[in-house]
Formats: C-alpha cells, sequence, structure tokens
C-alpha cells in the first residue's frame, strides 16, 4: 500500500515537474519575443531620433549660412555707408571752400 502511494506521488511529482519545465519553455520564449520586439522598438526610436537630430542639424546649417551672408551684406552696407559719409564730407569741405572764395570775390566786386 504505501508502494503504490509512493508510486503514485513519484509520477505526480514527475507529472509536475514536466508542468514546470513546459512553463519554464514557454516563459523563455515569450520573454525571448518581448527581448526582440523591444529590441525592434528601440532600433525604431533611434531612426527617428537620428532622423530628427539630422534634420536639427540640417535647419542649423541652413541658419548659420543665412547668418553669414546677412553679416557679409551688412558689412557690405556698413562699409558703403562709411564711403558715402567720407564723399558727403569732402563735398561739405569742397562746398565750403568754394563759398569762401565766393565771398572774397563778392567784396572784391564791390570794391571796385
Amino acid at each position: 500500500k504505501l508502494e503504490a502511494k509512493l508510486q503514485r506521488m513519484t509520477e505526480m511529482m514527475a507529472k509536475k515537474g514536466e508542468e514546470l519545465t513546459k512553463n519554464v519553455d514557454e516563459l523563455k520564449k515569450k520573454n525571448k519575443s518581448i527581448k526582440q520586439h523591444n529590441r525592434r522598438q528601440v532600433l525604431e526610436e533611434n531612426e527617428v531620433t537620428e532622423s530628427s537630430l539630422s534634420q536639427a542639424r540640417d535647419e542649423i546649417r541652413k541658419i548659420s549660412e543665412e547668418r553669414d551672408h546677412l553679416s557679409q551684406e551688412l558689412k557690405a552696407s556698413v562699409t558703403s555707408r562709411n564711403e558715402a559719409t567720407q564723399k558727403l564730407k569732402k563735398a561739405e569741405s569742397n562746398l565750403a571752400d568754394i563759398q569762401a572764395k565766393l565771398d572774397k570775390i563778392q567784396k572784391y566786386c564791390l570794391s571796385l
């Protein structure tokens, strides 16, 4: 009688062991599937991030080029303004000289 009970318990333990092994195998498969899914998801997110970074770098490069272009235009404009200012000062000086000569000529004419 005890041997039969021991035999049944051994069979039950073997059956439970097989069930546990089966459960462990299923969990390993699920875990592998989840890891693969997570790996794919991370790769996709990295691709999106890389794409966003690339777009941001392109925008920064374009803005930088535009800034450099505007800076060159500003320098040219300042140079042009400075040249115009110098010409204006020279013209004012010439005008003052001419006015002084005209005043002398007028005095001379009046003294005649």
